[in-house]
């Protein structure tokens, strides 16, 4: 008698608990489509929340591409969802030039604001393959001092795939590489390691060379406030410009040997609030080879420049 009362007050609750639970499913926010030279548009469309149960138009991108198949610019519109996680559209415009009958790209704005510049330089030689600088990764580190803290240090790396950009692969002057990151899901936790594919501008292929390229994480925030008040870039077509800062690389070269040589690099941008130019400069020998090189860096608080590395190599 106890055994059956059991079992009828287990199925009782059984037929409880799965009355309380329901399912409801949603796409992705945004998944990028093809970009071949026969790829003229791509439309999308996701049930994009768990409030909205309907397929939604969310994203559409269309090719604009020349006589030969290239491409000329990319448009990515980006439209609001009814489900409130935007309140206007965002138009996103990546610009390409043919430097040496190469394609590349040399532009990017949101809403007509633009965020990205690149220059890029052909050399007066035969080369082939991708451009290397002749020293490993640069950088510096930065002791912050308050008279209410012993000092933080900040380590910031100088090399380009520091600073992932959201541009396709092209021409081997957009480069992938996967990278462990740290990911926010959850406002209320702590970020989670999460293995991604990020892209990056490389210093150059054959003779042509990266000479200048500049981010404003400022423009970009000004675009995208045009016509959206509440943005999130994890549910974008472009999630690794979260929390970008300003910053301008710009380089100089030189062809000693039949060699690339690149004389100086130098970088800007803002560190913890401090307006902070790097700047690297390269010696070579009559063969083409590396023999001294030093860095300094200039502080705009303290409005001096202090040399921070120096290095020389006899052959």
């Amino acid at each position: 008698m106890k055994l059956t009362r059991m079992l009828i007050i287990t199925l009782i609750l059984m037929l409880v608990l799965s009355s309380c639970i329901s399912s409801t499913f949603f796409g992705p926010a945004y998944v990028e489509g093809k970009s071949g030279t026969n790829v003229k548009k791509v439309r999308s469309s996701s049930v994009v929340s768990a409030t909205w149960d309907k397929l939604f138009e969310s994203f559409e991108t269309e090719w604009l591409r020349d006589a030969n198949g290239n491409p000329v610019k990319k448009i990515v519109t980006e439209y609001a969802d009814p489900a409130g996680r935007a309140v206007g559209t965002l138009v996103w415009e990546t610009e390409y030039q043919q430097v040496s009958g190469k394609v590349l790209p040399y532009r990017m704005a949101v809403n007509g604001q633009t965020f990205i510049k690149i220059d890029y330089e052909v050399l007066p030689v035969k080369a082939v393959g991708p451009v290397q600088q002749d020293i490993g990764k640069r950088y510096f580190s930065r002791l912050a001092r308050s008279t209410l803290t012993k000092g933080l240090r900040e380590d910031i790396l100088l090399g380009l795939d520091s600073f992932p950009v959201p541009l396709d692969p092209l021409a081997n002057f957009v480069v992938e590489l996967s990278k462990v990151v740290q990911v926010k899901l959850d406002t209320s936790k702590d970020p989670v390691p999460e293995l991604r594919t990020l892209r990056y501008l490389s210093l150059g292929f054959d003779n042509i060379v990266l000479r200048r390229f500049s981010f404003s994480n400022t423009d970009l925030t000004t675009g995208i406030l045009n016509t959206v008040k509440s943005y999130t870039f994890e549910n974008g077509p472009y999630p690794d410009l979260h929390n970008q800062v300003d910053y301008v690389f710009e380089y100089q070269w030189k062809v000693i040997n039949d060699k690339i040589c690149q004389i100086e690099q130098s970088w800007r941008s803002i560190v913890s609030n401090d307006d902070i130019t790097f700047l690297a400069k390269t010696e070579f020998n009559q063969l083409g080879d590396r023999s001294r090189e030093t860095w300094s860096i200039e502080n705009a608080t303290e409005r001096r420049r202090v040399n921070i590395f120096d290095q020389s190599i006899a052959y």
